[in-house]
């Protein structure tokens, strides 16, 4: 798979189902040690990115959608340490993301964040890449 215009409406449901069960299951586990938790939901963060991985970035857009902080994240907990990028040229503002995060500040993510970014996300997919 080299690059996707458009995803079908049936993988866009898969992918939010998939956050929502993990996420069930995260909070059905009880007391969760933080630190097994936040790096559950880091991964679930990739996740996320890994299931529109494909995505065309010039349909993506540039505007600092959730689909351009998603890119961020994930690229921050992989390559830079779980540190937010400088996101340039993407136009991703702590003040109007999802997450708020700035350039340098340690990713954190909890369950709840994971669901609003998930919300984000497959929100922009669906107006973007949906069929």
């Amino acid at each position: 798979m080299l690059a996707m215009a458009k995803y079908p409406a049936d993988h866009i449901a898969s992918v939010r189902t998939m956050i929502d069960q993990r996420l069930a299951v995260l909070r059905a586990a009880g007391d969760v040690p933080p630190a097994v938790a936040a790096a559950y939901c880091a991964d679930l963060v990739l996740v996320l990115e890994l299931a529109f991985v494909h995505r065309l970035r010039k349909d993506e857009g540039k505007d600092g959608n959730p689909l351009n902080e998603l890119r961020l994240l994930a690229v921050s907990l992989v390559e830079n340490g779980g540190r937010m990028v400088d996101g340039r040229p993407l136009k991703v503002r702590p003040e109007t993301s999802v997450l708020g995060y700035a350039e340098g500040d340690v990713i954190a993510v909890s369950a709840d964040d994971v669901a609003r970014l998930a919300d984000g996300v497959l929100a922009e997919v669906t107006k973007r890449f949906g069929e």
